[in-house]
């Protein structure tokens, strides 16, 4: 099984894997070989042959070309994650593998087609100040007007942040940001999540872009609070919201949900950071969440923000470039059905430029 040198990429083989919420062991069981042996493929030190390639497409359900891609991914210190302490390695490792998929496909499909640039600067809250001063700076460079914001994900498209929703992830993670090299970063969002928790996560998430990539951050900060307290100020600015937040109960939380369009738990803690109710009001008003199974399902409904850049990118290609599925499938080395399945929403948006 092992005889024939074949060019391929060992990581490309991990990164399947983990795709697929294998296990080194479940893998090397379904091949029918050792796990050490799998191990050595994996890295770089025993060699594989065409048919071992075959027998990983088929189980693994990606084409023979997936394993020959020169790609390199980006290790975990590159991500920022919000996920729940309960979530597995495997689980997480999971999402890290999608992610760079993701982004092996992207950085080929932007090549020709031209989307709107990263619109933000990097935050240093050293020189420039705290978390809430950098949401007030972005609310002013995006020209999101005062009050609620009722598409997150419009804007954050619209200045250059590629928006990509997951689907068959653990609960136990939520969202993940990263660079890329075309300089359009990516934000992605477990596809499960409710439309409030999704809007907090991308809160979230653009936050951890401006405060923390690309920067030398000293151990004795903490960057989830940062995150959060930019989350907090970009969906609830502080002069805006106060006013409305003094005397809080379930009731009044689930019409304040409404009016703003982010869930009840997060104005919550918007209120006990702010000093408007104490911490004592906010644990009772938690407590009474849990009591009517709140915090996990809240009552009060609105429409989920709907990603489309990433789409119409693909669209684009068919559209505008003249691409067949099967030329795409081969570009980016997928299946046709999982092309579709990952990357289409047919929502109408104006078309991209192509790059001439």
């Amino acid at each position: 099984m092992f005889t024939t040198p074949i060019a391929i990429n060992p990581k490309m083989i991990t990164i399947a894997r983990e795709a697929r919420f294998l296990t080194q062991a479940q893998l090397a069981e379904q091949l029918g070989c050792l796990q050490g042996t799998l191990s050595k493929v994996e890295n770089g030190t025993l060699s594989a042959t065409e048919n071992f390639i075959e027998q990983l497409a088929r189980i693994l359900k990606y084409p023979n070309s997936f394993f020959y891609q020169k790609e390199e991914p980006l290790p975990p210190a590159m991500f920022y994650y919000r996920k729940k302490s309960k979530a597995t390695k495997v689980e997480s490792k999971k999402m890290e593998a999608l992610m760079n998929i993701s982004r092996f496909n992207l950085e080929k499909l932007l090549t020709s087609i031209d989307i709107p640039e990263r619109n933000y600067q990097l935050w240093d809250i050293n020189t420039h100040g705290t978390p809430s001063e950098c949401a007030k700076y972005i609310r002013d460079i995006w020209r999101v007007p005062k009050g609620r914001i009722n598409n997150l994900t419009e804007i954050t498209e619209n200045n250059g942040i590629i928006i990509v929703y997951l689907k068959d992830l653990s609960p136990q993670i939520d969202g993940l940001s990263m660079p890329v090299r075309t300089g359009n970063p990516i934000i992605f969002i477990n596809g499960s999540m409710s439309a409030d928790r999704t809007k907090a996560t991308l809160a979230h998430e653009i936050g951890h872009l401006l405060l923390h990539h690309g920067q030398a951050i000293s151990p004795d900060r903490d960057v989830e609070k940062e995150a959060w307290e930019f989350a907090g100020e970009l969906l609830l600015p502080e002069n805006e919201i106060k006013p409305f937040i003094r005397r809080l109960s379930i009731e009044r939380l689930a019409e304040l949900k409404m009016q703003w369009k982010v869930s009840m738990q997060m104005i919550l803690y918007r209120a006990e950071k702010l000093g408007t109710i104490t911490n004592s009001q906010y644990r009772l008003l938690i407590t009474q969440m849990n009591k009517y199974g709140y915090k996990v399902n809240e009552p009060q409904y609105f429409p989920k923000e709907i990603p489309t850049l990433i789409s119409e990118v693909v669209e684009s290609h068919l559209r505008d470039l003249n691409y067949t599925m099967a030329e795409l499938s081969e570009i980016l080395c997928l299946h046709e059905s999982e092309i579709r399945d990952f990357y289409f929403n047919m929502e109408e948006r104006p078309s991209l430029r192509i790059i001439r």
